[in-house]
């Protein structure tokens, strides 16, 4: 694969055949047949990028979320930008030597180029994929999703509350003592480690999905947001973030990339209340329900205050937006209105005063 990366030529087909071999061998899609080989559309050259981005990294912090979105990049007006940052990325790394220009790529002139840039975007994956490689342990190599070696393994959440329960005594009197005691180390910012684990804290990573954070860290968020920090600077795998919880964001120090971040409670939720979107159907709009586990993190978010959440579903990302109660697929930016669902009198329709997100009666069935 290496050496098939450093050979370079003007013909076309000789450049298609490089350009193929490189990337069956890095990505599974997009699939790379001559057609789009021998004439490469922006379109097709942004998926390939998007494809290199996500597996390694390739060109982390170049580029902000909005610029890796589909729906932002197939306005016109913003390809030749995202081609140029893309060029002079290549050609900063040093592993484009021609001369390629992003308005004979939107022309579908100078293919061979085209090639070339593609190719150079394949040697930056693979000197990443090889640098890792060389790494003694598999589970410290660092990629976007702060994959690492996890420490030995603690107890649960779920065990450090039952042992709590245990160990306290059941009169009233002992309650009340730690109801008081509870809350005056609240006061000077001290939280339990019970208290702790009833919190998850999530980024959202490239293709906006919301990842947990690692144990460790998720202590650390919960203790300072619940200490009233503002700002906390976190050192994740070397690499140093500045965490914002006014604004809910994580900002790379380094490459300036800001993600935003959730804080979810760990509570087992109701069920009398289910997640619906409506959608399509024969004879006009249909309510459907999302699936159990997607309806029980919806409910969560909600219940935790969250403005949004991102779901993915069958590899689409959607944005749920609990203040204008609207679903968006995020590559498309189609949206479709969602429901908070009572489903103990389904079939009847009525109106729930919904404290938790608004002051105005909302719609709903139940």
């Amino acid at each position: 694969l290496l050496n098939i990366a450093k050979m370079t030529s003007a013909d076309l087909p000789w450049n298609m055949k490089i350009t193929a071999e490189l990337y069956t061998k890095l990505i599974d899609k997009p699939a790379m047949p001559e057609e789009l080989l021998a004439k490469p559309s922006p379109n097709f050259i942004f998926d390939v990028f998007l494809a290199l981005h996500e597996k390694y990294n390739v060109a982390e912090g170049v580029f902000t979320p909005a610029e890796l979105d589909f729906v932002n990049f197939s306005k016109s007006e913003a390809q030749q930008p995202f081609l140029d940052k893309l060029i002079n990325y290549a050609t900063t790394a040093r592993e484009l030597k021609n001369k390629v220009l992003s308005s004979k790529i939107i022309q579908g002139e100078e293919p061979e180029n085209t090639n070339l840039l593609m190719q150079a975007l394949a040697r930056i994956a693979m000197m990443k994929l090889e640098a890792n490689s060389k790494l003694e342990d598999s589970k410290m190599k660092i990629d976007n999703h702060f994959k690492m070696q996890d420490p030995p393994q603690e107890k649960s959440g779920s065990d450090i509350i039952e042992k709590s329960e245990d160990k306290k005594n059941d009169t009233q009197v002992d309650a009340m003592k730690d109801s008081i005691k509870e809350s005056q180390e609240e006061k000077k910012g001290v939280v339990s480690e019970e208290k702790v684990n009833q919190v998850t804290w999530y980024w959202e990573d490239s293709n906006g999905s919301y990842i947990p954070y690692h144990q460790d860290y998720n202590e650390v968020l919960e203790k300072a947001y619940t200490g009233k920090k503002e700002i906390l600077t976190l050192t994740i795998a070397k690499r140093e973030y500045e965490v914002n919880f006014k604004t809910m964001k994580q900002k790379n120090l380094k490459t300036k990339m800001i993600r935003y971040i959730r804080r979810i409670a760990n509570v087992k939720v109701s069920k009398d209340f289910l997640w619906h979107f409506w959608k399509e159907g024969g004879k006009g709009d249909v309510l459907a329900p999302y699936s159990e586990k997607e309806s029980e993190i919806l409910e969560k978010a909600f219940l935790s205050g969250c403005p949004s959440w991102n779901l993915t579903i069958g590899g689409r990302v959607y944005v749920i937006n609990f203040k204008t109660m609207l679903q968006t697929n995020l590559k498309t930016n189609v949206s479709r209105k969602v429901q908070r669902v009572l489903s103990e009198k389904p079939g009847t329709i009525g109106v729930l005063l919904c404290k938790l997100c608004c002051a105005q009666p909302q719609s709903v069935i139940y």
